[in-house]
């Protein structure tokens, strides 16, 4: 997972603003669908936004960071039910 700054950060978030959900984790939890348009999401940009519905985890923030973590990305924020995934194109 890559250390972004805080102007970065912004910069990001205001990306992530525009964009639209590219999967919606439900109460099934991730799913095997989840992971593969994720999987495409990221090969096509290296911001991707995930909705998070709240019966989905019990522990949504700890359950956010293992999703980031095995896809290499960092969390830009999480707001809500929206969770903003950053992987830079250099990993």
């Amino acid at each position: 997972m890559k250390k972004i700054s805080g102007s970065e950060a912004r910069a990001l978030r205001a990306r992530g603003s525009k964009l639209e959900a590219s999967a919606v984790i439900g109460k099934r939890g991730l799913t095997e669908e989840n992971l593969k348009i994720i999987t495409e999401a990221f090969l096509k940009q290296d911001l991707v936004k995930i909705t998070i519905r709240k019966k989905a985890f019990e522990n949504p923030k700890e359950e956010a960071m293992k999703i980031a973590e095995q896809f290499g990305a960092t969390i830009v924020q999480q707001l809500g039910s929206a969770l903003l995934l950053f992987k830079s194109s250099e990993d």
